[in-house]
This record gives structure tokens, sequence and C-alpha cells, in this order.
């Protein structure tokens, strides 16, 4: 077991809390279940909760809770790393598990690869009913010929236009390498993970294993859920990369609009599968001045055929 003592900690693991009294006690007994005698603290910011959360930590009895207004999920975490006093740092949301294993294979990583400044790893979805699917990296087609070397991902940071392939709740990361990368940019409520993992994967190497590190909990609550702000803030995020990296991304063969243009069909697909023609068509519409193409424009077109068609 790793130790949550009086000693200086190797490993601060911070968890950002919002009313998330249900499930907090289990998220912070799999820390304390770590295996590898690793010396740990944890820091819960509770980002201003109405609910039972601050009692559930302080019964907990082997946490640092820190109190905050609510300010979102960038600025408690943000608040954590200022508070941490380990050399890595790691994050855990407060509905999520971590698989008992998971410090010591991530910590063994960073022993045998000094170089790296992250090491993040495989995700695996579950509800109350038991687990959902098979894990992030199977699922996703993430395998061996596309992560190009056993432990350290090539091209890591070209690879994150491709899809965010870092699941928060698995990273370790050091947090010297935080002081030339920036932390979580606070004014983003969405994909503010994306966008930190691109600056410390264009400036350093990062590592993964294949271990299954974080356990996501699905639930209604889920900020993820919110599928067209996140499309929305994804695209942000890629945009403002582009503008510091364009020269970069063309070499490599990265062109974004085709893939904006995709986000925004996808969301215009959504709208309109839930009669929401007039919104999908505005999408539609946004994908066709992005980046005009055939793809754009049939679905335009065809938002209008029903109505068409009950004219007729």
């Amino acid at each position: 077991m790793s130790e949550i003592s009086s000693q200086a900690p190797t490993v601060s693991v911070i968890v950002p809390a919002y009313n998330a009294a249900r499930y907090i006690t289990d998220c912070l007994e799999s820390i304390s279940r770590q295996r590898g005698n690793i010396p740990l603290e944890i820091i819960v910011v509770d980002d201003g909760s109405t609910d039972g959360t601050r009692d559930k930590v302080d019964a907990f009895g082997r946490a640092r809770l820190i109190k905050q207004e609510n300010a979102g999920p960038s600025a408690a975490r943000n608040r954590g790393i200022e508070e941490a006093a380990g050399d890595y740092v790691a994050f855990l949301d407060s509905d999520d598990l971590w698989a008992e294993d998971k410090l010591a294979v991530q910590m063994e990583i960073f022993r045998t690869h000094p170089e790296v400044a992250l090491v993040f790893g495989n995700c695996l979805r579950f509800s109350d009913h038991g687990p959902l699917g098979e894990p992030f990296f199977l699922d996703s087609g993430l395998n061996e010929s596309y992560w190009g070397d056993p432990v350290v991902v090539e091209d890591a940071y070209v690879k994150l236009f491709e899809t965010n392939y870092i699941p928060t709740g698995s990273v370790v990361l050091r947090k010297s390498c935080l002081d030339a990368c920036g932390m979580f940019d606070e004014s983003k409520r969405y994909v503010e993970d994306l966008d930190l993992w691109l600056r410390i994967a264009f400036k350093f190497p990062i590592a993964f294993t294949k271990h299954v590190c974080q356990l996501k909990r699905q639930h209604e609550g889920c900020v993820s859920n919110d599928a067209e702000l996140m499309t929305v803030a994804f695209i942000q995020v890629l945009e403002q990369q582009r503008k510091r990296h364009g020269d970069l991304l063309k070499a490599k063969g990265i062109h974004l609009r085709p893939r904006y243009a995709m986000e925004y069909c996808v969301l215009g697909y959504r709208c309109e599968r839930e009669g929401r023609r007039a919104e999908a068509r505005r999408w539609y519409s946004k994908a066709l001045l992005t980046y005009p193409s055939a793809r754009p424009a049939y679905y335009y077109l065809r938002s209008f055929w029903d109505r068409v068609a009950k004219v007729d």
C-alpha cells in the first residue's frame, strides 16, 4: 500500500470536487489502496459544493481539504497544484477510481525514462451496474502501431490532433514541467485537459502504459455528457494551436479545417435526430463555410427534405 503519512510526499493527488458526496469516498479509497509504498498526499479541492462533500472528505480522514468558491475544474486543479508538495502531480475526478497498481506502474516508467514529463494510461468506463465496453485504447484502435514505441509516444503532439488519447484521471506528470508549459486554462470549462496536454507534448516527451489506470464512471451528472459544448471547445483549442504552430502542423500533414467541418456535421446530425432542424442547418452551414465540400452540402440540403415532401 502507498503511504499517506507525514513524510514528504512523492506524488500529490489532486481531486477537484463539486457536489461529489455520492461518490467521493470510493474515489479517495481507491487512491489510498495504491500499491508500491509510494508516499502520497491527497488534496481535495472543494469547488463550492452545496451537498455533503466536505463531510465525506472529513470522515475519510486521510485527505487535505481546500475550500473555494465555485470556479470550475481548471481553477480547482490549479489550486491543488499550487498547494502540492510532491515532485509529481496526479489527477482524479471525484466520481472516478484508480486501479490499485496504477501509480506503481507509472512511477517505474518515470524511473526508467527520466526524459519524459508525463505518463498516462488506459481507461475503462463503468457504471453502477459494472464495466461498459472495452478499455479505451482497444476501443479506439490505439495499438502498438499507433504509439510507435512500447513506452514513449512518437509524435505525441501531432497525434493529439487526431484524438485526445490522454485520459485525465490516468495522468501523472512532473510538477516542474508546468513551470515551462503553464497550468490549466481557467477560462475553459471544457477540453481544458487537451489544451494542457498539447502544451506539454509540444515541449516534452510523454509516455504511456497499456495498463488500465483509470476507471471512469458514467452517470447523468458527467460534464462530458454535454456533447455540443465539448465539440465547440475542442475546435477552439485546436484552432489556438493552429495559430501558434501552423507551419509545423502543415509540415506534418495536419489539415484542421476538414476536421472542423466534420465535427460541425456531427453536431448538425445530432440536432437533426432530436428534431432541431433549424439548429442543424446552422451547423451544416458553418461546416460549408469552414471547408466547402460535398458532405456538408448534402446534409444541409437533406435537412429540408421532409419539409419539401410535406409541401408537395
